[in-house]
């Protein structure tokens, strides 16, 4: 959500059992999205001077470890606050050889390409995610957007219906 709010129902009659699914789904998820939202504003206002100094850290920290899955996805977020998503991009995908199995790395690597644009390989990641974790609620609701925003209704539908269900 760009404005800390979730989409509005579709306008139309015959998506109205969409329209009766995504109303519970946000009003669950709203209290942890604008908690989300939140935390996310205050990072971008709070992102630190030295921000090139704790990345240039964490890169020394990730030659020191180099099969460390972890550090560079941690990396891949550290460069997201300094919108390098193109480096972000590579740290993610790096996160994932190392460990094809870090969830939290597909999901991360699936909200950049997302908010790069780029849908069809963001719903990638995160069927990989819920693949690995199908209980990660985030992953089902960012995939339930990428169908509604497709015009997918009934895949969007089963994606927040899943959400609903493990948040």
């Amino acid at each position: 959500p760009v404005d800390g709010r979730f989409p509005a129902p579709p306008a139309s009659r015959k998506d109205s059992h969409l329209r009766k699914l995504i109303h519970p789904v946000a009003a669950l998820l709203a209290g942890a999205a604008l908690s989300a939202a939140l935390s996310a504003a205050l990072l971008h206002a709070a992102v630190p001077r030295n921000i090139d100094r704790a990345i240039e850290t964490q890169r020394a920290l990730a030659a020191e470890r180099p099969a460390d899955s972890g550090v560079e996805n941690d990396l891949g977020s550290l460069l997201v606050l300094s919108e390098d998503f193109a480096g972000a991009e590579q740290a993610y995908r790096r996160a994932i050889e190392l460990d094809p199995e870090n969830a939290s790395a597909h999901f991360n690597l699936g909200l950049l390409l997302q908010q790069m644009g780029n849908r069809r390989d963001a719903l990638k990641a995160y069927k990989r995610t819920v693949e690995l974790e199908p209980r990660h609620a985030w992953a089902h609701y960012q995939e339930g957007t990428i169908c509604h925003a497709q015009g997918r209704d009934s895949a969007a539908k089963k994606a927040y219906a899943k959400a609903l269900a493990f948040d």
